[in-house]
């Protein structure tokens, strides 16, 4: 395990009163309300990657309005099992604790992928007898895609603050590869419905916002790094 893993564990263990660690009963419940929030979410996403299929061409995935609706339906689960839990926002990374370090350290990481990115998709463009003007996608610059600000901020809290923070008390006595995997394979499956290409950069990159999840125990941080990190993507066409 490393160095933020075992912080964010021994921060766990500092906290054990919200989480109610010397109730067997209470975890017991808590652990069913998740997995029955985790399997209607999926389930609900499921149903609309079917439903998508079944209506190609007719829908927008791209639109706000399909965005939010489609937030909004699988976000309701775990808004559901927050409700139930009653625990303050700041267990789930709604904090302003370090949020100097975590906000000055997400706009410097994702500026340097965005400069190593350019540089990959010009050279990419060049190959292919283009350039990288070619791939903007000049609608992603209209005003109205600035709802992806608050749709990447409620996409961190629940990712990152409610789904890997519970799955890491939850397994706190094993090894921290397993509460990655599984919240990072969530991540992943919420994006099905734009292509395998984004299940496998979300896949990713959710690592890289676990990581700094872990080391600042705030969403600040990555929520930035998603907003930019995402917009660029959508800018040049890459999701």
């Amino acid at each position: 395990m490393n160095r933020q893993g075992q912080n964010y564990m021994a921060s766990l263990e500092g906290n054990s009163d919200l989480w109610g660690e010397k109730q067997p009963r209470k975890q017991r419940s808590e652990a069913a309300m998740f997995l029955a929030a985790i399997i209607t979410v999926l389930l609900i996403s499921k149903s609309i990657d079917s439903w998508l299929l079944s209506n190609i061409g007719s829908v927008d995935i791209y639109s706000n309005t399909f965005v939010w609706l489609y937030t909004a339906a699988v976000c309701a689960p775990m808004a559901a099992y927050l409700w139930w839990l009653k625990k303050p926002l700041s267990v789930f990374g709604v904090t302003l604790k370090n949020w100097r370090q975590s906000l000055e350290e997400g706009v410097v990481i994702s500026g340097i992928l965005l400069i190593l990115g350019t540089f990959v998709l010009t050279v990419i463009s060049k190959l292919e007898g283009g350039s990288l003007a070619d791939s903007i996608n000049w609608d992603w610059l209209k005003p109205e895609t600035l709802a992806y600000i608050p749709h990447s901020i409620i996409q961190e809290f629940i990712f990152r603050g409610v789904v890997l923070a519970t799955l890491l008390h939850l397994f706190r006595a094993h090894s921290l590869w397993l509460p990655l995997l599984l919240s990072n394979l969530l991540f992943s499956f919420m994006h099905m419905h734009l292509g395998i290409a984004a299940m496998a950069m979300t896949f990713l990159m959710g690592y890289l916002f676990s990581w700094m999840y872990l080391r600042h125990n705030s969403i600040l941080g990555i929520s930035i790094m998603h907003m930019i990190l995402g917009s660029a993507a959508f800018t040049f066409g890459v999701l």
